[in-house]
């Protein structure tokens, strides 16, 4: 759906640059892959008022001055004491100064200021202005969104303003430096109200202008006998004109124009779309005026559900478990792993096993589903028991310090263990080497006639490494 436009922001501080990317939003969603938000340069200053204080809460706007294309900036209000650093990449620029309403300052513009590297404008001085409020209606009723403009009555230079449309009640609010102004009221389109210019108006106090823009006109008639279909992925729109002279008629998709007709139109088609659900709306237009929409919701859909996968196998060994399985379609978009009703994965649609690690002792109930066009096949499941049983315990008997080596710094850490509080050994089993359950002199001696007047080597697990054959009391963490 759309075209969206999505705002990408980077963190105060940063001294990156926030980034505006379009993007039309398929059914199912979209991956939009690595963002790499470019590094900017810093236009740091502060606003003062004429006296130099601080004004805080200015909002600052960047357009570009070659094409008039205000940029997205983010963190780009002045501070508490008036400071601002804003980053943007490198370009000329008229900044727009924008100060709170209730300050009592004029807006202001530095026109044509070239960036290139770290820029300092220093202290930017904001003038006070006057207000111009008022109400806009016509034939008494409020008009929302009317924009409210002025220009020098001497030069006829357009002057900026900002907060200049009318709200739900008609109202407005701008400010300017005084001066002589012509103010120009402009109705929203479709609205068919005339604009109105008072001229010369004198701004040297607050003043207040209300104006009525008189009725409007009579808005055509709505589209007759209209409606929607759907063949394959192709979408066809109908209907029959209310009236004869329409001056065009409006095709909109999703809340986006994706057409303007003739006036003497009497369908619309759309070929090849894709899979998803589409909110159309088609308007009458005569004299600027608009009809009241004909709207219609179409359900396009050209996909199968996927066949599900076949011969799903899951073993486990240890405490992982392994699925495989069989891809029954060429053409998966992707294949869904659950765990116990929970998604543990989702893998790319060609893939055909999945390896689930490390999981405690119990019964787990696994699915896999395959996924095309944002349709599920039906779940294949498995059933399996995960049963790792206690680590294994490998050392080698008589290796008492465990440094891999039997001799006689062995027996030595024996005794000192007995009878010199010896730190604890690193497995008590290997203290053992008479096999006897219990550590005591007669392992030092045992394994001192080993070494030295050909005695019994110790039982297994000796001279290797391995596992106690004969399991005991004495631990070997």
């Amino acid at each position: 759906m759309g075209p969206w436009d999505i705002e990408i922001d980077p963190p105060l501080g940063s001294s990156l640059v926030a980034q505006l990317i379009p993007i039309v939003l398929p059914p199912g969603g979209i991956s939009m892959g690595n963002i790499v938000l470019p590094v900017g340069v810093a236009v740091t200053g502060t606003t003062v008022d004429v006296g130099g204080s601080s004004v805080a809460e200015v909002d600052l706007d960047f357009i570009i001055s070659a094409t008039s294309t205000e940029i997205p900036t983010v963190h780009d209000n002045a501070d508490g004491n008036g400071d601002f650093s804003v980053q943007v990449e490198t370009d000329t620029y008229d900044i727009e100064f924008r100060p709170p309403f209730i300050t009592g300052l004029a807006p202001r513009v530095l026109l044509l200021v070239v960036v290139q590297s770290d820029t300092d404008l220093g202290q930017v001085v904001l003038e006070p202005g006057f207000a111009i409020t008022g109400v806009v209606t016509s034939s008494g009723t409020p008009v929302e969104g009317a924009m409210v403009s002025l220009n020098d009555s001497a030069t006829g230079v357009p002057v900026y303003t900002f907060g200049d449309d009318t709200d739900g009640l008609g109202m407005y609010g701008i400010r300017q430096v005084s001066g002589t102004y012509d103010v120009t009221f402009t109705p929203p389109p479709g609205s068919g109200l005339s604009t109105l210019v008072r001229p010369s108006e004198a701004l040297f106090s607050d003043i207040t202008i209300d104006v009525d823009l008189g009725p409007g006109g009579t808005p055509p008639p709505g589209l007759d006998f209209f409606g929607c279909v759907v063949i394959g992925s192709d979408v066809g729109i109908g209907w029959i004109n209310g009236a004869a002279d329409y001056d065009s008629i409006q095709v909109f998709r999703d809340g986006v124009q994706v057409a303007t007709l003739p006036g003497d139109s009497n369908e619309y088609n759309e070929f090849g779309m894709i899979d998803g659900t589409y909110f159309y709306q088609v308007i009458p237009i005569r004299n600027g005026l608009a009809a009241v929409p004909s709207e219609c919701t179409v359900v396009v859909s050209n996909s199968t559900v996927p066949a599900p996968v076949l011969n799903l196998v899951c073993t486990a060994s240890g405490a992982d478990v392994d699925l495989v399985w069989q891809n029954a379609d060429p053409d998966y978009d992707a294949i869904e792993i659950g765990r116990d009703g929970l998604v543990v994965a989702i893998l790319a649609g060609s893939l055909t096993a999945f390896n689930d690690p490390s999981l405690a002792d119990g019964t787990y109930l696994y699915t896999v589903i395959a996924i095309r066009a944002g349709l599920p096949s039906t779940e294949e499941q498995c059933l399996v028991t995960v049963s790792a049983g206690p680590p294994v315990i490998i050392f080698v008997r008589g290796d008492s310090n465990n440094d891999s080596t039997v001799n006689l710094a062995d027996a030595i850490y024996i005794l000192a263990y007995l009878f010199v509080s010896g730190s604890a050994p690193p497995c008590f089993d290997a203290l053992d080497p008479n096999d006897s359950g219990s550590i005591d002199v007669a392992d030092a001696v045992f394994l001192l006639a080993f070494l030295f007047s050909g005695g019994d080597q110790p039982p297994p697990p000796f001279p290797t490494a391995g596992t106690d054959p004969t399991p005991d009391g004495l631990p070997c963490p």
